[in-house]
């Protein structure tokens, strides 16, 4: 995958301690933000500086269909290097989680991530290693929040396994509010069976320098894959997004929608590529990436590709970098809407585009109030 614009390329990983050997724990503050993150609504699975923490998750009021355990499982990189080594090395034990076949919950699966630096500065190296496993005609909703206290430095090296069984369906929203020192490189594998569908949103709110590599090989017929993905940037931020969608087989979907608005110095990337082989006849593909430009010094990066080598096929993509309409800020003006107000208005309005292709209810409300509570602080 391209790594031609990403400042992680060339990030020292001597400069970090690995998580497991050195003292970090929230202060009272923190674990108040981790404790408001947490309620009734979900089943709560809480890692704190990459290592499962009992006590603030309810790992003890689990259905008999989930079970959450830890996993000497190895993830494997598609595109091994320095990160997937460190990954290796020094990474400690995973943790699956997985839903029986024919099952569904009456809640979502809530996982907080809980990033930090050393309790004496040092910054951390964090390596989280999950596994999702959904069994056969099952249907299992997931969020993920990324959060980590501003001003501290962090570099966040995780990786994460989606197995959804055949005829199953898994709807999965991420969002990411780390420190503007943070460093992030996630890397997902998914393996999807025949007859399912996989929804995917990915929010980035606060995210300091991350990248996300997403890996989809699509093997089997009548699978729906969705992949959405939206970043709200401002300062020095840098998201880079790189996926590869390879469709291997035929009568299958694969639905991407990336959206950003770059604000300040901040620099977003999206690098999208869907592959079409020559048996996969009568696939269905539609790429879209629109970015709003907020500053002069912003800058943002589009490179959708799609090679097919199939002869039926449907296929679309389409790439904008534009900025606000400025008769609608005038607009919003005139009904007596400060500026500020009227630009947070249309950011929301823009991005919540992404947010309202979800189907589950719940996981809609929670990318919605994510978005709008950090709205509220500004752009």
């Amino acid at each position: 995958m391209e790594w031609k614009y990403s400042k992680l390329k060339n990030l020292n990983l001597d400069s970090f301690v690995p998580s497991f050997t050195a003292e970090s724990r929230p202060n009272h503050d923190q674990l108040a933000e981790l404790a408001s993150r947490l309620t009734g609504a979900t089943y709560n699975i809480v890692l704190l500086n990459g290592i499962l923490d009992p006590t603030l998750s309810t790992l003890d009021v689990l259905p008999k269909e989930l079970t959450v355990k830890k996993s000497e499982k190895k993830f494997e990189d598609k595109y091994p290097d320095r990160f997937t080594d460190a990954h290796g090395s020094l990474s400690g034990q995973g943790l699956q989680i997985e839903l029986a076949e024919s099952s569904s919950l009456p809640r979502p699966v809530k996982i907080v991530f809980f990033n930090s630096q050393a309790t004496d500065g040092r910054p951390l190296l964090i390596q989280p290693k999950i596994f999702i496993k959904v069994g056969s005609r099952s249907k299992l909703s997931v969020v993920t929040e990324s959060w980590g206290p501003r001003g501290q430095e962090y570099f966040v090296n995780s990786r994460l396994e989606i197995d959804v069984k055949d005829s199953g369906n898994l709807e999965f929203v991420q969002t990411s509010e780390e420190s503007e020192k943070s460093f992030h490189l996630t890397r997902y594998n998914y393996k999807i069976g025949l007859n399912s569908q996989v929804t995917s949103l990915f929010q980035y709110l606060e995210s300091g320098t991350a990248r996300l590599e997403v890996s989809v090989p699509v093997n089997h017929a009548h699978i729906d894959h969705r992949f959405y993905a939206m970043g709200l940037l401002k300062n020095k931020n840098q998201v880079d997004i790189q996926t590869e969608i390879l469709h291997n087989s035929g009568e299958s979907s694969t639905k991407q929608i990336c959206k950003f608005i770059a604000d300040d110095e901040s620099r977003a990337i999206f690098g999208g590529k869907v592959v079409i082989a020559k048996n996969a006849q009568k696939t269905n593909i539609e790429q879209l990436n629109q970015n709003l430009l907020l500053s002069s010094k912003a800058e943002i990066d589009s490179e959708p590709q799609l090679e097919i080598d199939a002869d039926d096929v449907k296929a679309s993509h389409g790439s904008t970098i534009g900025s606000l309409d400025p008769e609608e800020v005038f607009y919003l003006q005139s009904r007596a809407i400060p500026k500020k107000t009227a630009l947070k208005i249309l950011s929301f309005g823009f991005l919540n585009e992404v947010i309202q292709q979800l189907e589950n209810e719940t996981l809609k409300s929670t990318a919605e109030n994510s978005l709008r509570k950090y709205l509220q602080g500004g752009i």
